[in-house]
């Protein structure tokens, strides 16, 4: 149990979340830039961007249950909000930092008359109280210092954490002085209740993933500059520095300027007997093994993503765009398992958009329902046998069934268009008053 305890002692902990005096917030990992941090390592890695983008897709999924996309629910960078467009902002949060912040306004009726995501990086909590609950969440677009190296405090806005109780809402915008200067709440949607930042999905992989980006960077600058065999080029004294550069311009005519510099020039002596003359080129081969890195590289890959919910990879695949000579069937049962996998992650959203949407300035959802359609990027091609053909149009021939029955039947259960489906019924035999025979 002893060496146990050391191995973990070596671990560093990574949901490091302390309590800034001085700007007055929780951290968000012991540097407060673990957010941006994520972000830039997903960026940076082919499979963590595949993997990370299609996770987004499947909580995203078709959209919501109930068609409200005829309804304006907010604006972001001047655009119409609806409610599959705030969807896909949620989950494009979601799919990096495995939480959401959601801010809303509210009306003089102290209803929520807006609805908008506020980028996961740019929200920190306030101090915890004595029950380690923080009533407030501080916004600010520099916590990872990529505009300005100081933190100007006179740009940190302080919001109020969701809650709308109306006499909640009248008791902080009066506290605020009025509407004008009331800047709402923010609503928190974290996959994970038991710390104050969730880890990111890609966390426990980060390390593969910055392995998988420094892969590419070592080939391309083999590719760039031939880094496998760096050459040493021995010559003898120039009598100039003149003579020194005009050689040096020569070598980079006859090797090109980016190869050139893998280039080491070396001044040497040189005996009379030297069969060079007064020049001599040195190759050194770095040892490569291929093979060693293409297992790297995949082990990375996998391990990357185990963290998405154990992605298949035929789906990462399709993201990349190429599928190659995948089965129809296994892609299926691809995204069937994926759906499955991430249906916790969407009854998250439902939660919260039913708890949000529960006190907004009308009711766009009468039906109650804020369910997230299953995404289906391949539909499943349904046949109907020869014979199954002929028990429908028998059923209609002998009244069991109408015409038009026979025809959404195929059409709705296997998929035919009218046409097609009019195709294999045959055309209906008409009664002499011009009625159909059903």
């Amino acid at each position: 149990m002893a060496g146990l305890r050391v191995i973990a002692s070596d671990i560093a902990d990574r949901n490091i979340s302390l309590y800034d005096k001085s700007l007055g917030i929780i951290r968000n990992g012991e540097d407060n830039i673990y957010p941006t941090r994520t972000e830039r390592i997903i960026n940076s890695s082919v499979t963590a961007k595949s993997a990370a983008s299609m996770y987004g897709k499947f909580i995203m999924g078709a959209g919501f249950t109930v068609d409200m996309e005829d309804y304006t629910i907010g604006r972001t960078k001047n655009r119409k909000l609806t409610p599959n467009k705030l969807l896909q902002a949620i989950a494009n949060e979601i799919k990096n930092h495995a939480a959401c912040f959601i801010h809303v306004n509210y009306n003089a009726n102290f209803k929520i008359s807006t609805v908008a995501v506020i980028p996961y990086s740019y929200c920190r909590f306030g101090e915890e109280d004595n029950d380690n609950y923080s009533g407030k969440i501080v916004v600010y677009n520099n916590w990872d210092k990529r505009y300005s190296q100081k933190f100007d405090k006179t740009k940190f806005k302080s919001l109020d954490v969701f809650n709308s109780n109306p006499a909640v809402v009248k008791y902080q915008v009066e506290k605020a002085g009025g509407f004008d200067k009331y800047l709402g709440q923010i609503y928190y949607l974290t996959l994970d209740n038991t710390s104050t930042y969730p880890l990111s999905p890609i966390d426990v992989a980060m390390e593969d993933a910055e392995s998988e980006y420094n892969f590419a960077v070592f080939r391309n600058r083999t590719i760039k500059k031939g880094f496998f065999i760096s050459t040493i080029l021995r010559h003898s004294p120039f009598e100039s520095t003149k003579d020194e550069e005009k050689f040096k311009e020569k070598i980079k005519e006859f090797q090109g300027a980016e190869n050139a510099e893998t280039i080491m020039m070396l001044e040497d002596e040189f005996t009379s007997d030297n069969k060079d003359g007064n020049l001599r080129i040195d190759k050194l081969a770095v040892d490569y093994n291929d093979k060693i890195f293409e297992f790297s590289t995949t082990t990375a890959a996998n391990n990357i993503r185990k963290c998405y919910k154990n992605i298949p990879v035929v789906l990462i695949d399709y993201e990349q765009g190429k599928l190659g000579n995948t089965s129809g069937e296994s892609f299926i049962a691809a995204q069937k398992f994926y759906n499955s996998m991430t249906e916790e992650e969407r009854l998250s959203v439902e939660m919260a958009m039913k708890e949000i949407f529960s006190a907004y300035r009308e009711n766009i959802n009468p039906t109650g329902d804020w369910s997230i359609k299953e995404l289906t990027l391949l539909k499943q091609e349904a046949s109907i046998s020869i014979d199954d053909i002929l028990k429908i149009i028998s059923a209609i021939s002998e009244n069991k069934i109408s015409y038009d029955s026979g025809l959404s039947i195929l059409k709705d259960l296997y998929g035919y268009d009218e046409e097609d489906a009019r195709k294999l019924l045959g055309q209906p035999k008409q009664l002499d008053n011009g009625g159909t025979v059903n």
